[in-house]
């Protein structure tokens, strides 16, 4: 995480090559735990608009356009991942009133 936002903002290429396959590996874990259970929608886009993108030079002119949705992508994977690891040692059952956290990881299955 440290050197994909740090390559973001020195405008290096490598932004492309680091935060991608970390995106896509988390969200990899994360369909793990439910395998037969669809993503929520919104995620999926924002996951399938800041992934499979390759670098071209001309980029480097509108950089903010070009990796904005890389970083957006990681963000929103690596924030479910916080969450679920957060909530999964600190809730036995789902309790009656939700923390944000943990009502967040339910839309992200679609399960509230």
């Amino acid at each position: 995480m440290d050197d994909g936002i740090y390559r973001f903002y020195h405008q290096s290429f490598k932004v492309y090559g680091r935060l991608q396959p970390l995106t896509k590996a988390i969200c990899k874990a994360l369909q793990e735990l439910l395998p037969d259970r669809p993503m929520n929608k919104w995620f999926a886009e924002i996951i399938a608009q800041g992934t499979g993108r390759e670098f071209e030079m001309s980029y480097n002119e509108d950089w903010l356009r070009h990796t904005r949705p890389i970083v957006e992508a990681f963000f929103h994977a690596h924030y479910f991942l916080k969450m679920i690891c957060k909530y999964g040692k600190e809730l036995e059952t789902s309790p009656n009133l939700l923390p944000s956290g943990w009502a967040a990881v339910l839309y992200l299955f679609d399960l509230r």
